[in-house]
């Protein structure tokens, strides 16, 4: 629909690290919002998460996301009491 009306895209929602590949593949494509919190909880799941650099954050050149998930740290915050108070595995 932005691309129908000649409008950037612009996609919120606190997650910079898979919202920044949508951003590339569109031609109206805009800027990611880089939300610091968010990044830190996405740094107890995720390795080789992309740093920003002079306010530009790089798209990683691996396959996919470009960065994967920690199966240790996903089984350690899996074990972690939820809000039932009771471990998620």
């Amino acid at each position: 629909m932005a691309s129908a009306f000649n409008t950037r895209f612009a996609n919120g929602g606190a997650w910079p690290h898979h919202n920044m590949h949508l951003h590339a593949g569109l031609a109206n494509g805009s800027l990611v919002e880089y939300h610091s919190v968010a990044v830190q909880c996405c740094k107890l799941v995720y390795d080789d998460l992309p740093e920003p650099s002079n306010g530009v954050l790089q798209l990683p050149t691996r396959p996919g996301l470009g960065f994967a998930p920690n199966p240790e740290r996903v089984q350690e915050l899996a074990q972690r009491p939820g809000s039932r108070g009771v471990g998620k595995a």
